[in-house]
């Protein structure tokens, strides 16, 4: 189970990061990074595909750890189920391994029921694997499959080659936190092949413009910051992206408010994660149709 609201469960193959820095940018949506100050917590560390991914002050190595076994809990999912998978890594990082991506999008495949939510700051990337990837992962999910003794009309899809591309129950975002990342993100993700694609834009860290007419996300998530040092999060930022979605009919998800709010008469809950303390007209949690 997982306390983010927009996903049923966390499944963590990869672990390890390193900060994109803001070239240009007032401020960068990795600056208070969450995952690398839990990933040194000693509640963590005494698991090893966390040890070295962080240094004693918290920072990332650079390290990234791939841990395949995390991939067998896709197998045991009994009913749909929304995964975001990793949440304590980006599945793109320079550090991964295009053969770890192999094996990680081949348990994707068969495993239909489970829908796989991926978000990345690296799009290059992202794009530039998916474009040359497709049959190295439909020969890894037969090799898993036939060394799996999985015996089902989605192994034998594959081996004939009627199987899905893009993958059906796949979904690729970016994050969006300033008009930076917008600029540069949004476009690329229109040359991934993707079931869905959705944006981030939490934690958002000034107005920006989606110019949704020219892309292609069908669902957007957005919030302000959470954590110690939240920057501010105004939430007429959230209502613009709120009203862009609507205008485009994209279902639009506001996750939370953020630790430091401005503009609500009051905040209460640590992370404004609570809807019930909004404004009505933010209590927006919608999801794309899908399936």
């Amino acid at each position: 189970m997982t306390t983010i609201e927009w996903t049923d469960h966390t499944i963590n193959c990869l672990v390890g990061c390193t900060k994109v820095r803001a070239k240009g940018a007032k401020s960068s949506g990795c600056e208070h990074c969450y995952v690398a100050r839990a990933s040194k917590s000693g509640r963590l560390q005494q698991f090893s595909q966390y040890h070295g991914v962080v240094d004693e002050k918290g920072n990332w190595t650079g390290q990234v750890n791939f841990v395949p076994d995390q991939l067998e809990k896709l197998f045991k999912f009994r009913k749909p189920t929304r995964v975001f998978m990793p949440s304590m890594s980006d599945p793109f990082h320079s550090a991964v391994k295009d053969e770890w991506l192999d094996q990680i999008f081949a348990a994707i495949a068969l495993n239909p029921k489970v829908t796989i939510q991926m978000l990345t700051k690296r799009q290059k990337r992202m794009r530039d694997y998916l474009k040359t990837a497709k049959n190295r992962i439909r020969l890894a999910a037969v090799d898993k499959g036939r060394s799996a003794n999985i015996n089902h009309k989605v192994l034998a899809d594959l081996e004939s080659y009627q199987w899905d591309w893009p993958l059906s129950n796949l979904w690729l975002g970016v994050s969006v936190e300033n008009q930076k990342a917008a600029d540069e993100r949004i476009p690329l993700l229109g040359q991934i092949p993707a079931a869905i694609r959705f944006l981030s834009c939490e934690l958002l860290l000034e107005a920006v413009d989606l110019n949704l007419a020219s892309s292609s996300p069908i669902w957007c998530i957005t919030g302000g910051e959470s954590g110690s040092g939240a920057r501010p999060c105004d939430v007429a930022w959230i209502r613009s992206i709120r009203d862009q979605c609507k205008s485009a009919n994209i279902p639009v998800f506001i996750k939370q408010l953020g630790s430091n709010p401005v503009g609500v008469p009051k905040h209460c809950s640590a992370k404004g994660g609570d809807a019930e303390e909004w404004p009505k007209d933010l209590r927006v949690r919608e999801f794309p149709e899908f399936g």
